[in-house]
């Protein structure tokens, strides 16, 4: 595979992502027309000049926040590992798949780092990548945007590539 369609992957990797991301903004204010009770709706502009997006309103629902005795220090993995204990089984299950598919790219990644293999450093990032906006995704459907921003901090503790 060449530079240039690396680089168009990406780009329509980013755009299906900018997708999603729309039609979670739709379901939000869906919920928010039909259940105004149970919805905690916090208004937030900011402006992340790396990836040129805007965030407009953040709507916060049924989301699991944070851990009170959750020490601020703690492990990576026990952060991990106990925010996903509060998810239903099958959320857990799809995870773990997750985690497993990164932990076996990872290995990957050291490999073909070692072996200075460029395209297959490439296509290892690449598949980690894909793993990871899954995760993104499951986070952001299951925790508030604080949560998920200690999970993105400890999964970049334990795969730096990401």
């Amino acid at each position: 595979m060449g530079l240039g369609a690396t680089s168009a992957a990406r780009m329509e990797e980013k755009r299906q992502h900018r997708i999603r991301a729309l039609l979670r903004i739709k379901t939000y204010m869906t919920r928010l027309i039909y259940y105004p009770a149970i919805v905690a709706v916090s208004a937030m502009i900011s402006f992340d000049s790396a990836a040129q997006e805007i965030t407009l309103l953040t709507l916060e629902s049924d989301l699991i926040g944070e851990i009170g005795g959750l020490a601020l220090d703690a492990p990576a993995s026990e952060v991990i590992n106990r925010y996903y204990g509060l998810l239903p089984e099958s959320i857990q299950t799809m995870l773990l798949h997750y985690n497993e598919q990164l932990a076996t790219l990872m290995t990957d990644y050291e490999v073909a780092r070692t072996a200075a293999d460029s395209a297959e450093i490439t296509e290892v990032i690449s598949d980690m990548d894909a793993a990871w906006i899954e995760i993104q995704k499951i986070h952001s459907d299951s925790f508030t945007s604080v949560v998920t921003g200690m999970l993105h901090i400890a999964y970049s503790q334990l795969y730096p590539v990401l």
